[in-house]
């Protein structure tokens, strides 16, 4: 009969210390998403580590849950002893994440400084925001806003916020002004190459660019060619080419005539300086003067005009 005794008071024993036990489940989600769950870094009983679906014996805690990029959490509950396992379900809260900016620029290939950066219209310098999604706004003077939404999830290191911005076409302006007036209309090619690509494009006044760096030439026939270079950056303006067309020397033939129209030979001077019947000179105003004995002096202001075509005088002489 004792050894009976003996045996049932061993089976209690045991029954009751297994009572005592029981499964713990971890069940966390967060403030920044309740509907997914998020494995713990640390959990830990009276200061003992412990992991999901252990045995823990019933009791009264002190809990301390930790995670990176959350607020850790201190509590005390009380784990009734119970057959079935204790089911452990908290929502931590996010910490706020500091954010960075790293800012580029297609060109200039380097990094700046935007005019503006906000997240919901809080401007954006180095302060820390709480996790969640975000209306982002970059402006830069020359460049095309950047405005989007973003999500800042938790973590414990800072958020970067890393884009691109791309320069706005910027419209050109020629501004041409010449030494002396075309003969004819003002026509003029102006050729534009970038110095990152072989293509040659002509362009006039109003067109709009792409910031970089061209080359350029400015031809109107009876005007000296412009060859010349520009760094085009980004900007809100337009861009002004601004030159003067310096003339070319133009092919002059004096015809003078008798007063039987025929052809024949005569002192002219231009400026009171000698010249031929064939000559080059530079477009201007000139004080034109034809002397030949027998007749009568022809003396007349003469302006002559910027053009590739050969200008032909007819001067008829009369008799004195």
């Amino acid at each position: 009969m004792v050894k009976n005794y003996l045996c049932f008071i061993f089976l209690y024993i045991c029954v009751f210390a297994d009572g005592q036990l029981r499964k713990i489940e971890l069940y966390f989600t967060s403030d920044y998403n309740s509907q997914k769950t998020i494995a713990l870094d640390e959990l830990l009983l009276n200061s003992n580590p412990v992991k999901n679906g252990e045995k823990i014996r019933a009791g009264e805690y002190r809990v301390v849950v930790k995670k990176r990029g959350y607020k850790p959490m201190f509590e005390y509950i009380a784990i009734p002893i119970s057959s079935k396992p204790y089911v452990y379900r908290r929502t931590l809260t996010s910490s706020r994440r500091k954010v960075l900016t790293k800012i580029r620029a297609s060109f200039p290939k380097m990094r700046i400084h935007p005019d503006l950066c906000t997240l919901d219209g809080e401007k954006v310098n180095g302060q820390s925001f709480k996790p969640g999604k975000y209306k982002l706004r970059i402006q830069r003077s020359g460049y095309v806003p950047i405005n989007k939404t973003i999500e800042i999830a938790p973590s414990h290191e800072p958020y970067e916020i890393t884009c691109t911005l791309y320069p706005k076409l910027i419209e050109l302006q020629l501004k041409l002004s010449y030494d002396v007036p075309p003969e004819d209309d003002f026509h003029y090619i102006f050729r534009l190459k970038s110095e990152m690509s072989i293509m040659t494009l002509c362009l006039r006044s109003g067109y709009k660019i792409v910031p970089e760096s061209y080359l350029y030439t400015i031809e109107s026939l009876g005007y000296k060619i412009i060859a010349d270079r520009m760094l085009v950056m980004p900007r809100e303006r337009p861009y002004v080419v601004k030159h003067c067309l310096i003339s070319l020397q133009r092919n002059v033939i004096i015809n003078v005539t008798d007063e039987f129209d025929n052809f024949t030979t005569a002192k002219i001077t231009l400026n009171d300086e000698f010249v031929h019947g064939n000559f080059k000179v530079k477009p201007g105003n000139y004080s034109l003067i034809i002397k030949k004995e027998g007749y009568l002096t022809i003396h007349k202001q003469i302006a002559i005009f910027a053009s590739e075509k050969t200008l032909v005088l007819k001067q008829k002489l009369q008799l004195q």
